[in-house]
């Protein structure tokens, strides 16, 4: 027989025997037909009673086995969506409340620069810059953690994927999507107002 995985993937394969030992049965491995298992059950339960009288009759399916054997990657996998998403609503919140209050600081400004004649792109790549500048930085130090967390989980597992470029990539373009979407809302609404309005309200 070819070599096969009969432990979780934490483990590598080792030597494994199978003997022929009919008279020590104790263990089937029967697959059934798609569908409701129950009646399967049924029949499988009063063979086995014919059988052994001795011992009961537990029946168990391979994916709940599987389940069970990976339960803790499970847990840790929720604990690590959830804390990611509680990071990136706190970041988003923050980045968002430091936008709002730096355009409400340059509102003279932008008005002033408007009136003599700047477009709406010009102030919004004045506005924006500097926070462009702190998502390069956030992405530079977060792609090595990224790297070193992700491979000290999968290190766990004896048959694992690797991180690549593709899986660092398309996050690092993910989370710098977020954060634009979230400085261009409010700099963009800035950038588009009416400056005789804010010199007025100045």
């Amino acid at each position: 027989m070819r070599d096969f995985n009969y432990r979780n993937f934490e483990h590598r394969i080792e030597p494994f025997a199978l003997r022929y030992a009919p008279m020590e049965h104790g263990i089937l491995h029967i697959r059934i037909a798609p569908g409701d298992p129950s009646m399967a059950l049924s029949a499988l339960e009063g063979i086995w009673k014919k059988i052994d009288q001795v011992h009961p009759f537990k029946a168990e399916f391979m994916e709940e086995s599987m389940r069970r054997a990976y339960s803790h990657v499970t847990l840790m996998g929720w604990l690590a969506s959830f804390f990611a998403v509680l990071a990136l609503s706190l970041a988003c919140i923050g980045l968002l409340g430091i936008v709002t209050y730096t355009v409400s600081t340059r509102v003279k400004e932008i008005g002033v620069r408007k009136v003599l004649g700047a477009s709406v792109s010009e102030v919004t790549l004045l506005l924006s810059r500097h926070f462009v500048a702190i998502l390069g930085v956030a992405v530079v130090i977060a792609i090595p953690a990224a790297y070193f967390l992700c491979n000290l989980f999968l290190n766990l597992f004896v048959y694992r994927i690797e991180v690549g470029g593709l899986i660092l990539g398309g996050s690092t373009l993910s989370l710098l999507a977020l954060g634009l979407l979230t400085v261009g809302v409010q700099v963009v609404r800035a950038a588009l107002e009416n400056p005789v309005k804010s010199l007025r309200s100045e």
